[in-house]
């Protein structure tokens, strides 16, 4: 999945971040190879009924809690886990603001389970 992270992200952006020239990137596939079709679960049919509410609720108000530096400067973000959102144990997010030409490091996730998302 790395690589059809760097085939969306600019060259001039990847550059920065690897601290390399662009050029070292021309030879990137256009395509992502790998990419499988898949089937939109009926799940969601089956899920409980109801107002949850609480530590137990769906809803979560991101902007209620601070927000941190983001790693390499640049901007701030909040993040929504299991710490701070408890219903989310599967999952989190960040909301990321970046600040005008601000970057935010790149990086990626190498034991997700990748599966999930198919």
């Amino acid at each position: 999945m790395v690589d059809d992270w760097i085939t969306h992200t600019p060259r001039d952006i990847l550059a920065k971040n690897f601290g390399v020239d662009a050029s070292v990137f021309d030879k990137v596939p256009e395509k992502f190879p790998y990419i499988l079709n898949g089937t939109v679960s009926d799940e969601a049919n089956n899920t409980p009924q109801g107002t949850l509410t609480g530590n137990s609720s769906y809803v979560y108000h991101t902007y209620k809690h601070p927000s941190e530096p983001v790693p390499g400067s640049g901007g701030t973000f909040r993040k929504i886990d299991s710490k701070n959102f408890p219903v989310s144990q599967t999952i989190a997010a960040a909301l990321v603001e970046l600040e005008p030409k601000g970057l935010r490091e790149l990086h990626w996730h190498p034991n997700v389970s990748w599966s999930s998302f198919y």
